[in-house]
């Protein structure tokens, strides 16, 4: 994909996992007021759309928007649950794994809108990662 294109937008329903295998994403959200807010910077080897993996919640949280070209695979929820059928203990490894950065995000989301913590710098919320 090229630098500045979208890869899933926040609403969204989402039915794939995608793995960034090269260049960088940017993870953003609206705020609560409607400005737009930073969340994470995804290196390759990262995902987006695990949660859908994990739970029932199909839809996305945040913006993902490529800082650079960059490349990415998708992997179908029912291409998934033929690999769960297959590979039971390696596929359950990897949910742990997604469902683990899946949080991991969802807490930095959360930090980001949270009024609790006011304006916290991309550094120290990197350091939450």
């Amino acid at each position: 994909m090229s630098a500045g294109a979208n890869l899933i937008s926040q609403g969204e329903q989402i039915a794939h996992l995608f793995i960034l295998c090269s260049g960088r994403l940017a993870l953003t959200a609206e705020g609560r007021e409607g400005e737009t807010r930073f969340v994470s910077i995804l290196e390759p080897g990262e995902t987006v759309g695990g949660w859908m993996l994990c739970t029932d919640d199909d839809r996305s949280y945040a913006d993902a928007r490529a800082l650079e070209p960059a490349d990415v695979v998708q992997i179908s929820r029912e291409a998934f649950a033929e690999f769960r059928r297959r590979y039971p203990q390696p596929s359950a490894q990897i949910l742990e794994k997604l469902f683990a950065h899946e949080r991991r995000m969802r807490l930095l989301l959360a930090l980001h809108s949270s009024q609790l913590f006011g304006e916290l710098d991309e550094l120290a919320l990197r350091e939450l990662q």
